[in-house]
């Protein structure tokens, strides 16, 4: 050992431990240390070198367990292996949280049987005495319990040593006892005379009624005890008066520093114990009675030896835990956060298939015909001769101003059954397409002589699902309503018209026009009529809008009376419909071979290109499918894209999206999906945010697929379907192929 070092001797066998320190007294060791827990701190005080204290770090739970961990808490010195105060934190498992407010006190369980005294532990050093507080009200004294059966008296101990006794004196008679007088300072004690025989010990006098008492003085520093006087006969306690009402208690002080603990003076000899008798069964407890008048005190006998203490009996089993108190009252909720912003706008869906061509629109009025030219005069009737030359044409008449356009372009169809993807308020679908839904008739109340009242239902849909583009044509849009009232009862006055709206992503509406004509509905007993509404459209920007939005009103101009008025939709019967002033689409018809007029030859164009040289009246052209449009960045130039080209006849869809939940998100395509195409497969593309995160999806079903991620994250989407399949290589003597270059189709 030393100097510096302690060495440890193993195990046999096996390597020895060595504790070392250095210059500036700190502890090490070579190979590592094992122990139950690790003390830090305070700094050891000599006179008091319990070393336990500061902060315990140590285990907890059961090894091997999910809860088994690394913890710190604070240690109040002194205590010992108990005594821990504040939050316990973790250090392997993350801080633990804030400690709830304390629920309340659930009811004081059953108070479990008392256990037997266990053994004295060892005084602990005694504190500093705090200052006292103000005393709190007394409570009100519980009813007393009737007195338990009287245990059996110990052991008398052994009788000590009489001393010699003094020779007795007369004994004079007693006078009566005067009144006390005032009693003087005490003087020396003399030595003790030897014991006179005792006498009578005559009446004790009336005490005296207590005076009040004076202000309490400072306390003044303890002076040496003198010698103890003889003591006087005892008077009889006067009655105890009523106690005063207790104070309010005042606020506590704060308290004041530890001071150092003093020396423990030397303890004497503790006499011999004498054996303690068995405590005798605790009867019931009996209703309290009055408390009686307050006795006279008798004269105090002298003191016995203290008997011997007894073994602390063993420490009682713990009683079993009251029932948990009551759950506190949940906290107000937090306000709610701000809203997110608003995700990008998804990438336009592909064009949908072409709906057939729209009815033609009528034809303008024609020009007025130019004058005739002056008939030539009759000749004489003789025989037919030749006939005369044609006159020159007139003048053909100025053309009249152009018409609007027909209320015939792109058909929108009211359908009730459906609504949009996703939902609009409560409206229901304005659509590209017929649906195979049964007839729905719905009717409306009106009040007499009111006008403008809103029918039900509303009709919607989204402008990127219609695929209309940036813009409403000026022109005619005409609505075909299905319509009928409730009878002819009071010569009805109902009329009906429709509004045009444009919404945005807000909600907010604003009338594209105004309204359209009104028609006068007529009472039919065979079923409903059809009605033409005709409002008249400017060219409209609709770029600031998300959806194209129909509404139907009604006026009843009948004093006093109520009608109904039914509107149908669906069904061959009754489809009630929109003709717009957006193009119709037609089908595509097959492609034509491409001829250049002629003209100057010119350069040879790049690889790709089809063109035409004069000279030769050649063609020339690669079996790239190949289109040109002017260069948005070289306006000196054109713009040259290929075809992509694959053994289907294949269809793609494409987007972006967000996770904002940590889990998922729903990506629908367009409503008409699932009627034009099948075979879909799909591309996610993770955008980076700084992890490496899992990305899953699920397959197209109802036009919309779900994409799964741990984390959030935005990503791309590209969703690849088939519209049908084709024959990949037919065989030539069984094939007929027509048009030229890259633009050849098989003739069926």
């Amino acid at each position: 050992m030393g100097p510096g070092s302690l060495n440890i001797l193993g195990p046999s066998g096996f390597g020895n431990a060595t504790l070392g320190s250095d210059q500036n007294g700190i502890a090490y060791t070579e190979f590592g240390f094992a122990t139950p827990f690790i003390n830090i701190g305070p700094t050891l005080d000599p006179l008091d070198p319990g070393s336990i204290g500061g902060w315990f770090v140590g285990p907890t739970g059961f090894f091997g367990s999910p809860e088994y961990d690394l913890i710190a808490q604070q240690k109040i010195p002194g205590g010992g292996l108990t005594g821990f105060t504040g939050p316990i934190y973790s250090l392997i498992r993350g801080r633990s949280g804030l400690t709830g407010p304390t629920g309340g006190t659930g009811p004081i369980g059953n108070t479990g049987p008392t256990g037997s005294n266990g053994n004295t532990g060892s005084a602990g050093n005694t504190g500093p005495t705090g200052s006292t507080g103000n005393t709190g009200s007394t409570g009100n004294t519980g009813s007393t319990g009737n007195t338990g059966a009287t245990g059996a008296t110990g052991d008398t101990g052994a009788t000590g040593d009489t001393g010699n006794t003094g020779d007795t004196g007369a004994t004079g008679e007693v006078g009566a006892t005067g009144d006390t007088g005032a009693t003087g300072d005490t003087g020396a004690t003399g030595d003790t005379g030897d014991t006179g025989a005792t006498g009578d010990t005559g009446a004790t006098g009336d005490t005296g009624d207590t005076g009040a008492t004076g202000d309490t003085g400072e306390v003044g520093a303890t002076g040496d005890t003198g010698a103890t006087g003889d003591t006087g006969a005892t008077g009889d306690t006067g009655a105890t008066g009523d106690t005063g009402a207790t104070g309010d208690t005042g606020a506590t002080g704060d308290t004041g520093d530890v001071g150092a603990t003093g020396d423990t003076g030397a303890t004497g000899d503790t006499g011999a114990i004498g054996d303690t008798g068995e405590v005798g069964a605790t009867g019931d407890t009996g209703d309290t009675g009055d408390t009686g008048a307050t006795g006279d005190t008798g004269a105090t006998g002298d003191t016995g030896d203290v008997g011997a203490t007894g073994d602390t009996g063993d420490v009682g089993a713990t009683g079993d835990t009251g029932a948990t108190g009551d759950t506190g009252a949940t906290g107000d909720t937090g306000e709610v956060g701000a809203t997110g912003d608003t995700g990008d706008t998804g990438a336009t869906g592909d064009t949908g298939a072409t709906g057939d061509t729209g009815d033609t629109g009528d034809t303008g009025a024609t020009g007025d015909t130019g004058a005739t030219g002056d008939t030539g005069d009759v000749g004489a009737t003789g025989d037919t001769g030749d006939t005369g030359a044609t006159g020159d044409t007139g003048d053909t008449g100025a053309t009249g101003p152009a018409g609007l356009q027909g209320g015939s372009g792109l058909l929108f169809y009211l359908n009730y059954s459906q609504t949009p993807s996703p939902t609009i308020s409560t409206y229901k679908l304005l659509s590209l397409t017929q649906s195979s839904a049964s007839q729905t008739a719905i009717s409306n109340s009106l009040s007499g002589n009111t006008t403008n009242n809103l029918l039900t239902p509303i009709f919607a849909n989204y402008i990127s699902t219609i695929n209309v583009g940036t813009f409403i044509p000026g022109g005619i849009w005409d609505v075909n309503l299905f319509a009928n009232i409730e009878s002819t009862s009071g010569n009805t006055r109902v009329s009906v018209y429709f509004r045009l709206y444009g919404r945005t992503n807000l909600g907010v509406e604003t009338q594209i026009s105004g309204n359209s004509g009104e028609a006068d509905i007529i009472y039919n007993l065979s079923g409903p009529s059809e009605y033409t509404l005709t409002l008249n459209v400017p060219y409209t920007d609709i770029t600031s809008y998300t959806s194209l939005v129909i509404k139907f009103y009604a006026n009843n101009s009948h004093t006093g009376n109520s009608h109904t008025i039914i509107t149908y939709f669906e069904s061959a019967s009754t489809y009630s419909h929109v003709h717009t002033s957006f193009g119709a689409y037609g089908p595509t018809g097959p492609t034509g071979p491409s001829v250049i007029p002629s003209g100057p030859t010119g350069d040879v164009g790049s690889t790709g290109l089809v063109y035409y040289n004069s000279l030769n009246s050649t063609l020339y052209y690669t079996t790239s499918k190949t289109f040109v449009i002017d260069n948005p960045g070289d306006q000196n130039r054109y713009l040259v894209h290929a075809c992509l080209e694959g053994p289907e006849a294949g269809v793609y869809y494409r987007g972006k999206g967000k996770i904002v939940n940590n889990h998922s998100t729903e990506i629908y395509l367009p409503q008409y999906v699932n009627n034009l195409a099948t075979e879909f497969t799909i591309q996610i593309t993770p955008i980076y945010n700084g992890n490496i995160n899992i990305v899953n999806c699920t397959e197209v079903k109802n036009n919309k697929f779900t994409v799964y991620s741990n984390d959030n994250i935005s990503f791309y989407w590209l969703v690849h379907g088939s519209r049908y399949s084709i024959e990949v290589e037919p065989l030539k003597e069984n094939t007929n192929v027509v048009g030229d270059g890259p633009y050849k189709w098989i003739q069926k």
